[in-house]
């Protein structure tokens, strides 16, 4: 698509979108402030990534051990993580 000089300011959500090749949908929340679903469930993440490797490693550091763990242990150690943080816990098991 060839476009003369100030022509960019006349593309539609729909071709800006597919020169891009995104979602017109996502463009145009984008352009008007909104925030993206990666972002958005980003957001809702409750433990920091240091926690979730602490977590995983712990999991697989009993597994090298002979200990694999079932949920209820697993959650227990999660409940530990978001105590220290005086969050709920909403996981049930």
């Amino acid at each position: 698509m060839n476009l003369k000089p100030g022509a960019a300011d006349h593309l539609s959500y729909w071709e800006v979108a597919d020169k891009h090749d995104v979602s017109k949908s996502t463009l145009q929340c984008l352009v008007n402030g909104g925030i993206s679903m990666s972002a958005f469930n980003a957001s809702k993440q409750r433990l920091t990534h240091a926690e979730e490797h602490i977590v995983v490693d712990f999991c697989l550091e009993s597994a090298d051990w002979g200990f694999p763990l079932i949920p209820s242990p697993m959650y227990r150690n999660v409940q530990i993580i978001f105590s220290l943080h005086g969050w709920a816990m909403n996981i049930y098991h």
